[in-house]
């Protein structure tokens, strides 16, 4: 299958994301849907800051940057963003009756070998394809904010997809510079997602059992195994804290053994329990504080902490040669 014409039918954060990096790429054919010019008007404005800031971390030239988006089409009407569409990636909220009848206004206007990609961070892509025409043809396919630098996008296989347009969706994201990981089965959160809220379950655990305050948990994980798992994934992490004996030698010797079974004071809620209601009370007070403290360099308000980061993940991004 060959995908030159994508459109993305959601024009919010992720489906302008979705526009900068593709037009980053070089990708042209690109059409952004929304139901509101005033939706399109805030992607307009998003995706040319965006472009604007890989031009000034020199990825793509002024001229480049210039030439992608007047190649781009915004519309409102979805037969005009649809109809000849090899690939719609769908970023609309995450709300089931919504994905479904999103689908079925798509299926309805699109070509009948598109492919169409639902952008869902935990919903199940069977239940959300329960009463496609064509489910076969539905696929998960969950990007990760800032859409434009982080390559992973989380692939998930409805109960009757199409394994050919599981392998064709799966090399058009490896030629626009991704690294999908295709699911085994289908998880709640899938893989990213999960890992993600078990830390913050842990997170929360300390910060209730007095351990350390929201601050301490940041700077205590950001300056430690933070670091490290922005360059390696957390098995191949206790493959070096290994030494020669490897992920072996850390799981059943050192680190392993150091402080017996660390597994028992571990959160094992389903719930938070009334124990922890006051720092759900209290995190927006205590993350401003924590924003008030930052260094300077490091952004005190919300923009500034997205440029430091953004940077920050430019310069690892080069340095796993993915820029």
């Amino acid at each position: 299958m060959q995908i030159q014409n994508i459109t993305l039918y959601g024009a919010g954060l992720i489906g302008s994301g979705w526009a900068t990096h593709l037009l980053c790429c070089g990708k042209r054919g690109v059409v952004v849907y929304d139901l509101a010019e005033s939706a399109l008007d805030r992607a307009r404005e998003r995706i040319q800051n965006d472009l604007n800031f890989l031009v000034s971390q020199d990825i793509l030239t002024k001229a480049q940057a210039d030439e992608g988006y007047a190649s781009l089409v915004f519309t409102t009407e979805a037969d005009v963003a649809l109809k000849d569409a090899d690939l719609i990636q769908e970023s609309c909220p995450e709300n089931l009756e919504l994905k479904r009848k999103v689908l079925a206004d798509i299926e309805a206007r699109c070509r009948c070998d598109a492919i169409i990609c639902t952008s869902t961070s935990g919903i199940m892509v069977r239940e959300i394809a329960r009463d496609a025409v064509h489910p076969e043809r539905v696929i998960g396919a969950h990007p990760y904010h800032p859409v434009y630098l982080l390559p992973l996008v989380e692939m998930i296989r409805g109960d009757k997809t199409g394994e050919e347009y599981m392998r064709a969706a799966y090399d058009f994201y490896k030629s626009v510079r991704k690294e999908p990981v295709i699911l085994k089965k289908e998880s709640p959160g899938y893989i990213a997602s999960h890992l993600m809220s078990a830390l913050f379950r842990e997170c929360v655990n300390l910060i209730s059992q007095g351990v350390g305050t929201m601050e301490d948990i940041d700077t205590a994980f950001c300056y430690g195994p933070g670091l490290r798992y922005a360059l390696m994934g957390p098995c191949t992490v206790l493959q070096l804290a290994g030494g020669d004996h490897g992920i072996a030698g850390t799981l059943f010797g050192g680190i392993g053994n150091s402080g017996g079974n660390w597994l028992e004071s571990f959160a094992n809620w389903t719930v938070y329990p009334p124990e922890t209601q006051p720092f759900f009370q209290t995190c927006q007070e205590e993350m401003n504080k924590e924003m008030s403290h930052r260094d300077a360099l490091h952004g005190r308000t919300n923009a500034e902490m997205e440029l430091f980061r953004d940077k920050g993940l430019v310069a690892l991004l080069r340095h796993h040669g993915k820029l």
